[in-house]
């Protein structure tokens, strides 16, 4: 088996990546209102870049489906302006789509473990996870607008924990590169 060595030079840009994770995981936690409506903005300008990519690419290329890669141009022209407008709707209606999707998976899962009664012995795991499938799909569906908050949070401790291991990474490299040479 090869081994892969890691560009030992390159730590810095592990500290980097650490950093800026730190940095957007503390201006999340600080600011979630704002940290949500601007990843709902992001969503609004990638659907109105993707709908305008597929717009042109329907009046260029004129091939055999045409039309409907401009209705779906023009669809996601409409969609991407609709989200950059009112960016705190869009993050909401996110999360009841969220809610939505996990309550449904809740109840097919559910669902599923019945049918898996037999011979596995774990069933009950599956039954665990459509259970907290629905509970979450429940909770994002009775306090949205919390639970939004809360996903800005969960994302933000993760940033925070991830960019943590990426400057300890970073630094641990810089010490074997310091003590290599």
């Amino acid at each position: 088996m090869a081994t892969v060595e890691f560009p030992l030079r390159s730590w810095w840009v592990l500290l980097l990546r650490g950093a800026l994770a730190i940095l957007f995981g503390v201006i999340a936690l600080v600011w979630p209102g704002v940290t949500l409506v601007a990843l709902a903005t992001l969503l609004g300008v990638f659907m109105l870049l993707s709908g305008i990519a597929a717009l042109l690419e329907s009046l260029v290329l004129r091939w055999r489906r045409w039309r409907l890669l401009l209705a779906a141009g023009l669809a996601g022209i409409a969609v991407g302006v609709v989200i950059m407008v009112w960016p705190a709707v869009t993050a909401l209606v996110l999360v009841y789509a969220l809610g939505a999707w996990a309550l449904a998976a809740g109840a097919l899962e559910l669902i599923a473990s019945v049918r898996f009664r037999e011979g596995f012995g774990r069933e009950w795991l599956l039954t665990l996870v459509g259970v907290i499938s629905a509970l979450f799909g429940l909770a994002l569906l009775i306090w949205p607008r919390a639970c939004a908050v809360c996903l800005v949070a969960l994302v933000a401790v993760y940033a925070i924990a991830a960019g943590a291991a990426l400057v300890y990474f970073g630094l641990d490299v810089r010490r074997n590169v310091l003590r290599s040479s």
